[in-house]
């Protein structure tokens, strides 16, 4: 079991070890099952573990012509290694055919998509749900029949190394379906798979779950960081508002990112956080025009559209904002992100960790800051009590001045300046009358 600081390289520290240990010598056509399997708790991780382990034996994920022996689809390293993602209802129901797996080493699933993959059987309501996503009829349908026609797949039959990544996550939100994974990994084999847990907020309570599934013979804690969860490095603070006020808020600290930055220096990534995927999409569309071009802003939600897209073009600063969810954004690594905003306090301390943990990570240049917006009174000493328990200090700074006090309206810069303050003030009002903020 794993547990360290965020963004200190925990990914890399599991999977080198573990790849090391797979006999890559079996000639591809003799595996008929995966020899290690990594549980995920969202989507979205899964796609940026499947790309490390194939950028690690060697792949290249440049974005080729499609068919280019480059291709994720078709290469397979110098060491012919194979990596497979079984991440949706869609993968967990093709995985069900034997050809899907054949010559795999490694799958990187959810709990939910392999408790599916793994299921005796799939009630075609049962699938029709989580093909919520599924635009094409004629793909929906023909995904349905394979699922509901075709036998359990072999995805745990021949495990040597299972390994759950951000396992408190996994649990909190897959209970019964990471048990059940875990579980049937062991069954009554006289030889058990090798089991890695890794976190950065693992409690008793969640080693306690894990024991429960009989995976863990004889236990090994390796804590590193001296058992603090955030580099000590990030910047914390917090700024009090008026409820209402929160998103003309959140824009004019943006705006004020952009404005105090050096000119030799790059420019700001922000990630904002909402406290739920119906306040993201709310924020989203006002703070967009809001700045004017100033960000290119992308939305990332667990059930939002082309959601991995949504990631690739923050990851490689093709957008400069990122709103997103807690959820959504748990674990992933994104470069040279210098600011963290979340919209209200955290109802789990470990979400404040996972949030702020997107900044200060090994390698970035710079340290970065989060601040959280806290409505005055109650919500504001949750806040001051969440980061007394987390061992955190915090600052709390002033809310940005309105840009408009002073200026002249006969003068034409400033009249142009007040004519879009005053379109944000609509904006973001408008904003917060569909969805609240606090």
């Amino acid at each position: 079991m794993v547990q360290a600081t965020t963004g200190s390289g925990k990914t890399l520290a599991f999977l080198l070890p573990t790849l090391s240990t797979l006999d890559l010598d079996t000639p591809r056509d003799d595996i008929q099952s995966p020899m290690m399997v990594v549980i995920v708790p969202s989507k979205e991780l899964g796609v940026q573990i499947t790309m490390m382990i194939f950028k690690l034996f060697g792949g290249n994920v440049s974005k080729g012509i499609p068919g280019d022996p480059g291709n994720i689809f078709r290469y397979t390293g110098p060491k012919e290694l194979k990596v497979r993602g079984i991440l949706d209802a869609r993968e967990a129901a093709m995985s069900r055919d034997p050809g899907f797996l054949k010559g795999v080493h490694v799958v990187v699933g959810t709990p939910e998509a392999l408790d599916m993959a793994i299921a005796d059987k799939l009630e075609r309501e049962t699938l029709e749900k989580a093909l919520w996503y599924e635009q094409d009829p004629e793909v929906k349908e023909d995904v349905i029949r394979m699922g509901t026609t075709t036998p359990r797949s072999w995805v745990l039959d021949r495990v040597e190394c299972i390994v759950v990544d951000e396992m408190d996550a996994c649990f909190d939100r897959y209970p019964e379906e990471t048990a059940r994974v875990l579980m049937e990994t062991h069954g009554d084999r006289l030889v058990k798979p090798q089991a890695v847990m890794c976190g950065a907020t693992l409690s008793e309570e969640h080693v306690a779950k894990v024991a429960q599934t009989g995976i863990l013979m004889a236990p090994v804690m390796c804590n590193v960081g001296e058992g603090k969860r955030l580099p000590g490095s990030i910047r914390h603070q917090h700024v009090v508002v008026k409820a209402p006020s929160k998103l003309m808020v959140l824009s004019r600290m943006l705006k004020e990112d952009l404005s105090t930055q050096d000119m030799d220096d790059a420019p700001p990534r922000a990630m904002v956080f909402a406290s739920s995927d119906e306040e993201a999409r709310a924020i989203a569309d006002p703070l967009r025009t809001s700045l004017w071009g100033q960000h290119r802003l992308s939305v990332l939600l667990p059930t939002g559209f082309e959601t991995v897209r949504q990631m690739e073009e923050f990851r490689d600063n093709r957008s400069t904002l990122m709103v997103c969810t807690p959820t959504s954004a748990r674990g992933i690594d994104m470069p040279a992100v210098t600011h963290v905003y979340l919209t209200k306090c955290p109802a789990d301390p470990s979400e404040y960790v996972h949030a702020a943990g997107r900044v200060g990570r090994v390698g970035a240049h710079v340290d970065g800051e989060c601040v959280v917006l806290v409505a005055e009174g109650e919500e504001e000493r949750e806040y001051l009590g969440m980061m007394a328990r987390l061992g955190l200090e915090t600052e709390r700074i002033e809310a940005p001045k309105d840009a408009t006090a002073g200026l002249d309206p006969e003068k034409a810069d400033d009249l142009d300046t007040l004519k879009k303050a005053m379109e944000d003030l609509f904006i973001l009002s408008e904003g917060d009358e569909e969805e609240p903020l606090s």
